[in-house]
């Protein structure tokens, strides 16, 4: 079977995944400047981002006279202020300066929370994002295409085994993890409900 080459510049890759390690750029990264309208090209890092996009933001920054970084991670421009990135390392001994992170905070806590996911179930964002794409990117239970209040989806796994079964909204989790996580307390459940219907329908 031929293997599918994708070109980037003037080197061909097996996968994007194969270019994003090439250039270095993290998967969470590459999805955001794509969602943005980005060339692959310019989500990789290997040519300039949109022209208009950062005049426009640098052009209101240098009116206001505030200082700005650009992120490294999704290269959005920000002011330079604790709202947006982290201070780095501890402040000078003497002139009490700090370093500022080069990362915006957003992008942080978005590998943070990859990072924490392959920890936890050993699970890469490939095989996440395969497992959720298997699913039609919905809840594996309800089905709906909304992850809930904390705009998060939840990673479900066995408890006792430790493996993943399925992506699920909030609601779902939270509803497995209150009825004990166990197929027993969801069967007698699911014959409380039928029972209250089968007689709310011979009172009719």
């Amino acid at each position: 079977m031929q293997k599918v080459s994708l070109q980037v510049g003037d080197k061909l890759f097996e996968s994007i995944t194969a270019a994003q390690e090439h250039y270095a750029v993290r998967d969470c990264t590459y999805r955001r400047r794509k969602s943005r309208g980005w060339t692959t090209e310019q989500s990789l890092g290997i040519s300039c981002p949109p022209e208009a996009e950062y005049k426009a933001v640098n052009e209101w920054f240098k009116d206001q006279k505030i200082p700005t970084r650009v992120c490294r991670d999704c290269r959005k421009i920000f002011s330079l202020s604790e709202e947006n990135f982290y201070k780095a390392g501890k402040p000078h001994c003497r002139t009490g300066y700090q370093k500022w992170h080069h990362s915006c905070k957003s992008c942080i806590r978005e590998d943070a929370k990859w990072r924490s996911r392959l920890a936890r179930f050993n699970l890469t964002k490939d095989a996440w994002h395969s497992l959720f794409d298997a699913q039609g990117n919905k809840c594996a239970v309800c089905g709906t295409g909304s992850p809930g209040a904390n705009k998060s989806w939840h990673t479900d796994h066995d408890h006792t085994t430790g493996l993943v079964r399925g992506i699920l909204c909030r609601t779902c989790n939270l509803g497995l993890g209150f009825l004990g996580d166990t197929v027993e307390l969801l069967k007698s459940a699911v014959s409380y409900l039928e029972g209250n219907v089968d007689e709310k329908e011979t009172t009719t």
